[in-house]
């Protein structure tokens, strides 16, 4: 706004201390001026405050606990929609039975939709174990 306090309509008050002061609802007191404000004078500055935001239509400020409590509320909203997502998309166990039959097979391993965020081909520790299984499986001729 304007620190140095110079509109043109401004006027000056005496507060409770004694001090005089430059007066205009656009000016930001500070803390010790609000502090030493009558009751008079701090009505006057909220009702002429409120005048020119409805004067303006100007939406009045939310305080800040109000715009934290908001956020918290979408926020919450927020985490309450990827954990349904999350749930609907995989349960996070994998399947009890596979089905092997091949004339049904989409190319998606129903293990791997059934991990939790996991690689459909694990890690490079996993991926060399089964390479170690299937060899040992297939045996050293073929």
């Amino acid at each position: 706004r304007n620190p140095r306090r110079n509109h043109p309509e401004s006027v000056f008050i005496e507060l409770r201390n004694g001090k005089k002061i430059k007066y205009h609802p656009s000016y930001l007191f500070t803390r010790e001026e609000l502090d030493n404000f009558t009751d008079e004078q701090r009505a006057m500055l909220k009702r002429q405050r409120k005048e020119y935001r409805e004067r303006n239509n100007i939406p009045e400020r939310q305080n800040v606990r109000a715009q934290m409590a908001e956020m918290r509320t979408y926020m919450s909203q927020m985490a309450q929609s990827i954990q349904s997502i999350q749930g609907s998309a995989n349960s996070g166990t994998p399947p009890q039975e596979v089905n092997t039959d091949q004339s049904t097979a989409t190319g998606i391993s129903q293990v791997s939709m059934g991990t939790n965020a996991r690689s459909p081909f694990g890690g490079r520790n996993q991926q060399a174990q089964r390479r170690q299984q299937r060899q040992q499986q297939q045996g050293p001729d073929e």
